[in-house]
């Protein structure tokens, strides 16, 4: 800003990103509260100045030419102020709109598989990320992520995240192993000391109802079969970035039908109540049990209320990621 728009910000409000940007409201508290101090000073001099002896009533006029100046010069500041949070909340906004469309807005179609899912983040934005991408007319990938710490570079790295994973997957046949290993270890390079991801990637041969799975340090999904047995994929290797020559195994398992398999993040499992208790592994794999034969909205919306729940008025204190499979 230059010195003469600053001069006409503070004393004119002749700005016009001033006048385009700041609500109607802001403006008209501002307006009030200039007019009352103005003239309080102004009430304050008069009387000061008949008060005073004739060979000194130069005195109040003095101090109230300082006090516009200071009250001008505030105005200034104030007002940079102002803006420069309006541009930050502006670019948040912003941030937020593209991470919306990072998230499916829609779920894939898939003959055999029925799929919900559901992300909130703790702020504004946040890191965690869920894709699902038909590879071919036997094949469906499923990821689930939490990069480390919140708020926008989160963001931004759930975004880079996103056109890793779809690059890879474009390529002939990568193998899960191969896709884990190469996001390693380009986020290896290019992430800040300390950041890390965890992730979930998982391909199902929606023919043999066969799911093949690669978990770089990331909360275990958890499911159930219809004749009870829980379901668990565990860990195959470290999370992305933390060392730059990390390999990845795969594990396999079979889905029959019937079968309903979560991926979630710690947001869920690790949402606390009054009594700082987290809701768990054991109160999700409940919720599962409860909800067996439901459709995968329904389970996911039973999960979430019965967190809400469990949490009773506690404050969410992490972005929330699930995404529910059910094998139809």
């Amino acid at each position: 800003m230059s010195r003469r728009d600053a001069w006409l910000f503070a004393t004119l409000g002749w700005d016009p990103t001033w006048q385009r940007r700041v609500p109607a409201r802001i403006k008209a508290a501002w307006i009030v509260a200039v007019v009352l101090l103005g003239t309080v000073l102004g009430a304050l001099t008069t009387i000061a100045t008949y008060l005073m002896p004739k060979g000194q009533r130069w005195v109040p006029l003095v101090i109230m030419l300082f006090g516009v100046v200071v009250i001008n010069g505030v105005q200034v500041v104030l007002r940079r102020e102002l803006l420069d949070r309006l541009d930050a909340e502006e670019d948040q906004r912003a941030a937020q709109r593209i991470q919306a469309r990072l998230v499916p807005s829609a779920l894939p179609g898939v003959p055999g598989i029925d799929l919900a899912g559901h992300y909130s983040p703790f702020r504004l934005i946040g890191g965690d990320f869920y894709d699902v991408v038909r590879v071919d007319e036997t094949r469906l990938l499923v990821a689930m992520a939490d990069v480390s710490g919140k708020g926008t570079g989160a963001a931004l790295l759930t975004a880079n995240l996103q056109a890793l994973l779809r690059f890879a997957v474009s390529q002939e046949h990568p193998g899960l192993e191969r896709v884990a290993a190469a996001m390693n270890a380009h986020l290896f390079r290019h992430m800040e000391p300390g950041r890390f991801v965890t992730m979930v990637l998982a391909e199902i041969d929606l023919r043999a109802r066969r799911l093949r799975y690669v978990n770089a340090g990331h909360n275990p999904p958890l499911g159930l079969t219809p004749d009870g047995w829980v379901l668990r994929l565990e860990g195959t290797g470290l999370p992305l970035g933390m060392l730059a020559g990390s390999t990845y195994a795969s594990a396999e398992i079979e889905i029959p039908a019937g079968s309903a398999l979560l991926f979630y993040t710690d947001g869920l499992s690790e949402r606390p109540n009054p009594e700082h208790e987290l809701f768990g592994e054991e109160r999700i794999l409940a919720v599962l049990r409860a909800s067996s034969g439901k459709p995968a909205k329904k389970v996911a919306e039973a999960l979430l209320r019965d967190a809400q729940v469990f949490a009773s008025g506690a404050a969410a204190e992490d972005d929330v990621a699930l995404l529910v499979l059910r094998s139809l």
